[in-house]
């Protein structure tokens, strides 16, 4: 794993730029979530992500759907590449899910520790 998470190339990349980075991922984000049966469902073929000014015509998923989907409806990959699963607890409701591939596990970390360094947070201070 990178000890430094600050790349330069991505964070001081000018503002078009950085939006065609954002806008490869949401499409690549898209994309996956189609596999899962929760977003079949609830995402409409004909949406199609042209620019990110589009994302505002995306529903928006709930707490209910989510609950609805348990444990397995809104996974998004064959359910023998899960490496970690975990709920809550379902105290107001059903308990929501949460999945992850190990891919997902290595770029947990390098992620959070982004938004960690965006924050102003660094070693030491």
């Amino acid at each position: 794993m990178p000890r430094n998470f600050f790349d330069p190339a991505v964070e001081k990349a000018p503002p078009r730029r950085i939006e065609q980075i954002q806008l490869k991922r949401a499409r690549w984000t898209l994309r996956l979530a189609r596999r899962s049966p929760l977003y079949r469902r609830k995402l409409p073929r004909q949406i199609r992500l042209r620019s990110l000014d589009d994302l505002v015509k995306f529903p928006l998923t709930t707490k209910e759907e989510l609950g609805a989907s348990y444990p397995f409806g809104a996974v998004a990959t064959r359910l023998d590449r899960i490496a970690y699963f975990c709920a809550t607890s379902g105290t107001t409701g059903k308990p929501t899910a949460v999945h992850f591939t190990a891919r997902d596990l290595e770029r947990i970390a390098p992620a959070q520790a982004r938004g960690f360094y965006a924050a102003g947070i660094r070693r030491g201070g």
